[in-house]
């Protein structure tokens, strides 16, 4: 197989980039990838719909301005394929995210629908609003106490991942309360809770600090609830773990290029996860996400 690949990856990816096509080139020798700076998710994505790239690598959910200009020129949405997980605590490196409360608050568990139901508008999961700790399953002085909700301010990485996947249902996106806290970054999220002991806010668990404590997680009502340790985020058990992929144009009905599609089959080989553990940053995917994974670029 001979060729030449076009790439562009954000910044915190560009090394395990070279990992992957120093193995790949070991199998093609006669192919070249380049991936150039500038490093970044929007001038990546802008690059894709200009066709000046056959892929991007992108550490974080795409803005809604990038996916809206690729649909509006191409008439379909890219092709998103899962290759690696986040890391656990990371600074920086596409972390885990955590619900956190004040380290004196007893609640020790939320469902996504509470999460909706404290932070958004829209309330698309269902649940009534939430606006004091009773609502919460808290009982006395503390139950009546009311819920200050704090969040990164829009347009911003990790709000776009809660947004799309705790408060948007479908094809239905989420819309957060013009009322809670929102910080400029996420960084100040857990000072903001550690501060107040009716606070409650997500952020990375790069960015934790000794006045908040994180608080297991649930997809659904019933569970299960699983709490952001190291061990379940490695396992891609934890709900709010995290992904990044490789961006691609594919035409509904239409075959990847060849060559594409080889470079992202051996990136999800045992091979090329292998060079994600020997990385030594990120997670490599679970068994059940590289099925899926497999699938969805085989269906191609």
């Amino acid at each position: 197989m001979r060729g030449h690949l076009r790439g562009t990856a954000t910044d915190v990816l560009p090394f395990l980039v070279e990992r992957w096509a120093g193995a790949f080139r070991r199998h093609h020798p006669d192919v070249t990838i380049d991936v150039p700076p500038p490093y970044g998710g929007s001038p990546g994505a802008k690059r894709l719909t200009g066709g000046d790239a056959d892929f991007s690598l992108q550490s974080r959910e795409l803005k809604p301005s990038d996916l809206e200009a690729f649909t509006r020129t191409f008439g379909y949405g890219p092709l998103l394929v899962p290759i690696s997980g986040g890391s656990w605590r990371h600074y920086g490196f596409l972390d885990a995210l955590t619900v956190v409360v004040h380290r004196d608050n007893p609640l020790a568990r939320i469902t996504y629908a509470e999460i909706d139901a404290i932070f958004s508008r829209t309330r698309f999961r269902g649940h009534v609003p939430i606006r004091t700790w009773a609502e919460l399953g808290l009982a006395g002085t503390r139950g009546a106490a009311p819920v200050n909700a704090w969040a990164p301010k829009p347009w911003n990485g990790y709000e776009e991942f809660v947004r799309q996947r705790v408060l948007s249902v479908g094809d239905r996106r989420g819309e957060w309360r013009d009322d809670i806290g929102f910080a400029d970054l996420v960084i100040p999220i857990a000072g903001h809770v550690a501060a107040d002991p009716n606070a409650i806010g997500y952020t990375g668990m790069a960015f934790l600090n000794d006045g908040v404590r994180s608080i297991a997680i649930a997809e659904r009502d019933e569970g299960p609830f699983v709490p952001p340790s190291q061990e379940d985020v490695a396992a891609g058990r934890y709900p709010l773990s995290r992904v990044f992929y490789i961006v691609a144009n594919r035409a509904p009905g239409s075959a990847l290029d060849p060559l594409l599609l080889e470079f992202m089959r051996f990136i999800l080989s045992r091979e090329g996860q292998r060079e994600i553990v020997d990385h030594g940053v990120f997670n490599p995917l679970r068994a059940d996400q590289l099925r899926a994974t497999r699938t969805l670029i085989d269906a191609t």
